[in-house]
């Protein structure tokens, strides 16, 4: 792949990645349309989530720095309780467990825990059939439209203002699903996870950095699986200068567009989501008949 191109499909990237509008099925036709193969689509979608990834490690560092000492946390008080337990066991008056779930950082690392559970079984599961979606773009194309269905569902639910007090195992559980679905090209990791938080009442602002946060493990976890899979082939047909330009610039634009992201997100306008990823599909339909 030429610089140029690279350049073209990390600004496609850049731009898309913040928007509930699939960058995948955006960088699967464009990628097509420049020459990619389907090998290198996949891989090469994998690097440009990289570039996106560091922009969103570095806008929720103070989020993922709590989130660890949370997480930290509650796996020390787990094992205290574990001993205390034994202890119990033996003299009923050991002492009293130390309560899990205590901050509002507490239960929202325990939720983004329960939703990667469902979210990796099914990326898993479907990722045969993702290599062989991302070689058709009738199925790229069929994935923008469940992205669209998605949206336009959770555009009708009453919003309740859920904040991460009132989130149960079941919201986790409804977004990881979601999020595992995304693994099809086309289908919009940010816009099923948005779709899904709307569905369970999440607050608008809660919402959005449940949206980001939750992406990270996934993504990250996408990548690892491809660059094991095929890194060294991805080299030797996009090429090192393209793979890192590809990265510096979806990472450069990425910048931008998650801060007017983050913005514009916290209104609801799911339903113009909904209606661009539909047209997008319809036109990625055009595409491959034509």
């Amino acid at each position: 792949m030429s610089i140029l191109g690279a350049i073209i499909l990390g600004v496609l990237q850049g731009v898309t990645a913040f928007f509930p509008v699939s960058s995948s099925g955006h960088l699967v036709v464009v990628g097509r349309l420049l020459g990619a193969d389907e090998a290198v689509n996949l891989r090469y979608l994998a690097m440009m989530h990289l570039g996106t990834l560091i922009t969103v490690l570095f806008s929720f560092r103070i989020d993922l720095v709590r989130i660890l000492s949370s997480l930290t946390g509650m796996i020390g008080d787990i094992f205290t309780n574990a001993g205390l337990l034994v202890k119990n066991y033996r003299h009923p008056e050991a002492g009293d467990y130390h309560k899990i779930l205590t901050t509002n950082y507490r239960r929202l690392t325990a939720m983004m825990l329960i939703s990667l559970i469902p979210s990796a079984v099914i990326s898993l599961a479907l990722r045969k059939f993702a290599r062989m979606g991302a070689d058709n773009l009738l199925i790229t194309a069929m994935g923008m439209m469940i992205t669209a269905l998605a949206l336009m569902i959770s555009s009708f639910t009453r919003n309740s203002g859920k904040k991460p007090a009132g989130t149960r195992v079941r919201d986790a559980l409804i977004i990881g699903v979601l999020q595992g679905l995304a693994v099809m090209p086309g289908v919009s990791r940010l816009g099923m996870i948005l779709a899904g938080a709307g569905i369970c009442g999440f607050a608008r602002k809660y919402m959005v950095k449940y949206a980001f946060l939750i992406s990270i493990p996934a993504i990250l976890g996408g990548f690892i699986l491809e660059l094991g899979s095929g890194g060294t082939s991805l080299l030797e047909s996009v090429g090192v200068g393209s793979c890192v330009m590809g990265i510096l610039v979806a990472s450069i634009v990425g910048s931008f567009a998650l801060h007017l992201s983050k913005r514009v997100l916290s209104r609801n306008r799911s339903r113009g989501y909904a209606c661009y990823c539909l047209a997008a599909g319809i036109v990625t339909v055009l595409i491959y008949l034509f």
